[in-house]
């Protein structure tokens, strides 16, 4: 098995918020919901949301994509096929 990190560069998007006249931070209460919730998924592992940073993912993107959204986690199953 071959494995392949890779850092992605940040990217600054300061000028097209500055453009767009974009907020800079999220709405006080949207990023105390999104705290909690992200709280909640982290003591309830059982939760569709519960963290899975472990599960090894790999993309299928070109080498250069910097939106790494096609990612699958492969694995064969104990009685036979494979679950994505």
């Amino acid at each position: 098995m071959v494995t392949r990190l890779v850092a992605a560069r940040r990217i600054d998007f300061s000028d097209l918020r500055r453009e767009l006249e974009l907020p800079t931070q999220f709405p006080l209460a949207a990023q105390r919901e999104a705290d909690e919730a992200a709280t909640a998924a982290s003591t309830e592992k059982s939760h569709p949301t519960a963290d899975r940073t472990q599960v090894p993912l790999v993309t299928i993107d070109p080498a250069t994509s910097r939106d790494l959204d096609q990612a699958l986690c492969l694995g064969r199953l104990g009685g036979g096929g494979y679950r994505v």
